[in-house]
């Protein structure tokens, strides 16, 4: 057994990315069907994320900013 704690040593799966991506981003993010579209868009299923701690260091913050730089630019409204 390793001495490294499970946050480093186990992988993140693309499902808990998405679901901790919305779960953050919902409540800024107000359009949950084009939240969820630009989640599955900008974060490539193939992708290996690594461990949790490894994620939420260098790529969480990231995914979260294009996430809200492409909804605000899908989700302009005119106007008036």
């Amino acid at each position: 057994m390793s001495n490294e704690p499970w946050y480093e040593n186990n992988s993140i799966t693309y499902e808990e990315v998405r679901v901790s991506l919305k779960t953050c981003l919902k409540y800024k993010l107000d359009n949950e069907e084009l939240l969820d579209k630009i989640i599955n868009n900008i974060v490539p299923i193939t992708t290996d994320f690594g461990s949790y701690r490894g994620y939420y260091t260098f790529l969480h913050t990231d995914y979260k900013l294009k996430i809200t730089e492409r909804y605000n630019y899908r989700n302009i409204k005119p106007l008036q």
